[in-house]
């Protein structure tokens, strides 16, 4: 299977850090505290940096390790994040919304169809069907307050992404047909081999191949899904939610939750490295 990190561009990216404060593979090697011989073959990806070698460049170059591992930034997607919630909790898009009572019927102005939760795993198997898309409850939606695209509507599954997102609120999402248009840290109804779920995308690396997802919800995880395996993609748009959203003790703890669930993925990131490592 394909490293999900690449030692090809682990070292790149040291190296354009070495080369950005001018000094030679000697140089940084005594600094790092290794052999120069050593050095060269992280530098030329043939060899994977140690966890010690990694957090000594992080430190001495001022720069997340994160960045080093997969080109991620991720304090900039933790504060792209916080926008993004800020702007979803203080103006959640209130859009009109309707159901054809005649279920396969035809939406007046568009084709966008809603895939409820126990329609999932027929979803799954049969997503590629005209037939089977065309007998699902169409939706109307008012074009004029989203972009032009190819629209689906997915009840939201469980509560991965609460306070934002409960189960059961319908997110109108948009299809991505060019994974290189994926903007970190937006919602995503991502359908692939593991399920139908809706996270948030913090990491993808088109090179590797390989996508990180995590959920609003600081309760679970980071997932990692090779883009192999992911058959569709959908960005949320907007949402329509039935409920009122439960109450925050405050916005600035929600973002320090959200930011420890980023710091965990951070240390996720190097475990698994560090497996990958281990097994060269």
């Amino acid at each position: 299977m394909q490293d999900i990190i690449s030692k090809k561009s682990i070292g790149e990216r040291l190296r354009t850090l070495r080369l950005a404060k001018d000094l030679s593979q000697a140089e940084i090697s005594d600094i790092l505290g290794l052999s120069r011989s050593h050095y060269s073959q992280v530098e030329l990806g043939k060899q994977f940096p140690s966890y010690q070698v990694l957090s000594r460049a992080s430190t001495f170059y001022n720069k997340d390790y994160a960045w080093i591992l997969h080109g991620n930034d991720m304090e900039a997607v933790i504060a792209n994040v916080k926008d993004v919630l800020t702007e979803e909790m203080q103006h959640e898009p209130s859009i009109e919304f309707s159901l054809n009572s005649q279920v396969g019927a035809v939406a007046p102005d568009s084709s966008t169809v809603l895939v409820r939760l126990n329609e999932y795993v027929t979803y799954e198997d049969r997503r590629q069907e005209q037939d089977y898309i065309k007998s699902l409850p169409a939706v109307s939606l008012p074009f004029a307050q989203l972009p032009d695209g190819s629209y689906r509507a997915f009840e939201v599954p469980g509560d991965e992404m609460e306070p934002v997102f409960y189960q059961q609120d319908i997110a109108i999402a948009s299809l991505v047909s060019d994974h290189s248009k994926v903007i970190l840290s937006n919602p995503y109804v991502i359908v692939s081999s593991k399920g139908i779920s809706l996270r948030r995308v913090v990491s993808l690396s088109l090179k590797d191949s390989a996508l990180v997802t995590i959920g609003d919800n600081k309760r679970y995880g980071s997932e990692i899904l090779k883009l192999e395996h992911v058959y569709e993609l959908w960005e949320v748009k907007a949402k329509v939610s039935f409920r009122l959203n439960k109450t925050i003790n405050s916005i600035s703890q929600y973002f320090h939750d959200f930011e420890s669930t980023i710091n965990a993925l951070k240390q996720e990131v190097g475990e698994l490295k560090q497996r990958a490592a281990d097994v060269v």
